[in-house]
């Protein structure tokens, strides 16, 4: 009789999709499955989402999932869940979310920004080692206390994404310190919650849970979620982290020489360092899997974002999302480089690094009666790669001592998108097949139950796809390195237009 696999499961609670991963052991094959669910965009500036909508989604992933490989108790022997940053989940005393989300991307709280950066600037730069923006989770709770106050007395915890799916598994309310580094209330070098900005912000400490280690146990599966999930009951369940740092430990990022470039939601720039001096003002910094280890995080606020808003905009007839995308791929490839002058700023939700300004647009620049949907596509994919050439200047003199590129994110699998991006930050990429925040999740729960070490063991044990390699186009090289230039003189000319108050 053939031995019995075991198993692995990580889930990944992204802004527009949940995607679940079995990661064999012992041999087994790792298996995938995937579930759309897109946020609430109530307005230009408020984004929100319903936390059960995470819940189900994770639940339906992990059942198909589940089924599909015909795993039998005792098979899974860990789950680790991972997600998107800085919502804001508010949870009851019963344990159940009282409010949707506001996700990392709802920009409401421009005000409550001001006045932090005016009342509280150096002991926020001091102590969180973090730009402050409408990102953050701080000035999203000031928002929530000045125009819901009803709702603050009846708020047990404050959560994020990924928390909420942990709390429905094992019921235990927990977060980790990736996330909590994220929430502008974390002292990144002591690695607790900073009392001082507590008080100054005129917020209780007890509104969030303990931190953990990612790689922690914080329970195990109940029986209402083994019969909602297929997990069974019993199995232990780590506190995972965010989506960012479980790419890194996916890729197999250890060296600050490496540099992860991801093509999601929001687009991002990642390396690892030791040294919290490294911080400043332009780079993101969260708690890292090691102690004494930090990740530096640029971001570009609309990524893929772009790539599906245009397909929603010209590709409507299409009825699945899989079709549309190949049929935009086509279309794209069809147009040479450069976009026969069509440019795009990809501004749809303002910008992060290197301009941290949420009030800039999105544009389209240089169309004609001869352009076509195809033009358009094309020039979204080589707009989100300026902006990703663009923020890479904030790590200033650190750009020079990169010497691997790590492509990850929904929009690798885009083969033109991916070689455009190479050529437009003159590096060759490359793409460890699979190495996805979900495999992440699966990594943290090998060391949380004891399959490996740490981190870096498991990665090397139980992860080891094949490497492809994304080359720079040297034809184009030349012709982006022009249009990029032009793309951030372009930029400079609209700047006056998009801080007048006027203009809408």
């Amino acid at each position: 009789m053939a031995a019995m696999h075991t198993y692995l499961l990580g889930i990944d609670i992204g802004t527009g999709s949940c995607k679940a991963t079995l990661l064999g052991m012992d041999g087994a094959p790792t298996r995938t499955a995937e579930k759309e669910h897109s946020p609430l965009f109530l307005s230009a500036e408020c984004v929100e989402q319903d936390p059960r909508t995470w819940w189900e989604s994770a639940a339906e992933t992990s059942r198909r999932l589940l089924r599909a490989a015909s795993i039998a108790p005792g098979q899974i022997v860990g789950v680790g869940i991972t997600g998107q940053m800085r919502g804001i989940t508010l949870i009851g005393k019963d344990g159940q979310s009282i409010r949707q989300s506001i996700l990392w991307n709802d920009r409401r709280c421009a005000r409550e920004v001001y006045e932090l950066r005016r009342d509280l600037g150096e002991p926020l730069r001091r102590i969180t080692h973090n730009p402050l923006n409408e990102m953050c989770s701080l000035p999203k709770l000031l928002w929530l206390k000045k125009n819901e106050p009803q709702l603050i007395a009846r708020i047990f915890r404050v959560i994020f994404p990924k928390d909420f799916v942990v709390l429905q598994l094992t019921g235990e309310i927990s977060t980790d310190v990736s996330d909590a580094s994220g929430s502008s209330l974390y002292d990144l070098a002591e690695n607790r919650w900073s009392e001082e900005l507590f008080t100054a912000s005129g917020l209780p400490m007890s509104l969030f849970p303990r931190p953990r280690r990612s790689m922690e146990v914080v329970g195990t599966v109940t029986a209402a979620a083994a019969a909602e999930t297929g997990i069974p009951q019993g199995t232990p369940v780590v506190a995972g982290c965010s989506d960012a740092t479980a790419e890194m430990a996916a890729l197999g990022i250890t060296d600050s020489r490496q540099c992860k470039v991801r093509l999601g939601t929001s687009g991002a720039l990642s390396t690892v360092t030791e040294t919290l001096e490294a911080a400043t003002d332009m780079v993101y910094v969260w708690s890292y899997l090691e102690p004494g280890r930090w990740m530096l995080d640029l971001n570009t606020r609309s990524c893929a974002q772009s790539v599906e808003w245009i397909r929603g905009l010209c590709y409507q007839e299409e009825k699945s999302a899989e079709g549309a995308y190949v049929r935009m791929i086509a279309d794209a490839a069809r147009v040479p480089a450069g976009s026969a002058g069509v440019t795009f700023h990809p501004y749809l939700l303002g910008e992060d690094a290197p301009y941290w300004d949420p009030s800039l647009k999105g544009s389209f620049f240089g169309l004609s009666a001869s352009h076509t949907r195809g033009h358009l596509v094309r020039a979204v994919f080589e707009g989100t790669a300026f902006a990703l050439r663009d923020a890479m200047s904030a790590f200033g003199d650190r750009e020079r001592t990169f010497s691997e590129f790590l492509l990850c994110g929904g929009g690798a699998r885009n083969s033109l998108w991916s070689t455009i991006v190479a050529t437009v930050l003159g590096r060759n990429l490359v793409i460890v097949t699979g190495a996805e925040a979900s495999v992440g999740a699966c990594i943290l729960a090998a060391v949380g139950v004891g399959v490996s070490r740490d981190v870096r063991a498991a990665r090397k044990e139980l992860f080891a796809n094949a490497k492809v390699w994304v080359e720079i186009n040297r034809e184009e090289r030349a012709l982006y390195q022009e249009k990029f230039l032009r793309y951030r003189r372009m930029k400079g000319v609209y700047d006056g237009l998009y801080h007048d108050r006027d203009a809408g």
